[in-house]
């Protein structure tokens, strides 16, 4: 009988750790973890928000690890954490780091506001 290996790193981290994107453009973050058997369950976290961010809106999460912002706008700034849970052990562990999102005013932007 073949038994099921089941585990998780303790290594969860976010890359990349400082990210700029221009206004209304598509923010991506990755949860790296560097081993899990299952594939591990990934939540995503905003500082200073309660709860995790779900999917809906411009928010996508991605069964990789990925949290994709679109049409991302100056809210959407701040510090950005990972947990990752093994779904057969209930092992979690936290990123090891939060990513930075910061916004910037892209050329687009600067173009409506001189024409207006």
């Amino acid at each position: 009988m073949h038994s099921r290996i089941t585990d998780i790193s303790s290594k969860v981290a976010v890359t990349p750790s400082t990210l700029q994107v221009p206004f209304g453009d598509t923010s991506r973050l990755y949860c790296a973890v560097k081993q899990s058997t299952p594939r591990a369950v990934v939540r995503w976290k905003k500082q200073g928000q309660r709860g995790f961010i779900t999917t809906g809106g411009r928010f996508t999460l991605t069964p990789e690890g990925v949290l994709q912002i679109a049409d991302s706008k100056f809210e959407d700034q701040g510090q950005y954490a990972c947990t990752a849970e093994n779904p057969v052990t209930s092992a979690t562990y936290k990123s090891v780091n939060s990513g930075s999102l910061q916004i910037t005013v892209g050329m687009f932007f600067l173009s409506i506001m001189k024409n207006a």
